[in-house]
């Protein structure tokens, strides 16, 4: 399994996660309440996609590095 890249390690970051997820939120909100574009909101729910995803990616990664160091 190789090591996931260094923008996967940024956006995969709990911190980061959190912060798309409520810049989400607070797009949408700004969206239905201000008339914003709707594209903001959805381009902030595509990072925050993203971010689930590489923080799964990290963490399987992690799991895989530790089973194979227990090997050793």
């Amino acid at each position: 399994m190789r090591k996931p890249a260094p923008v996967t390690y940024f956006f995969g970051n709990p911190v980061v996660v959190i912060g798309l997820i409520i810049a989400t939120i607070y797009f949408a909100y700004q969206w239905w309440a201000n008339s914003w574009s709707p594209l903001t909101p959805l381009l902030a729910l595509l990072a925050a996609s993203y971010g689930t995803k590489a923080s799964d990616e990290i963490s399987k990664y992690n799991r895989w590095k530790r089973e194979w160091e227990a090997l050793e």
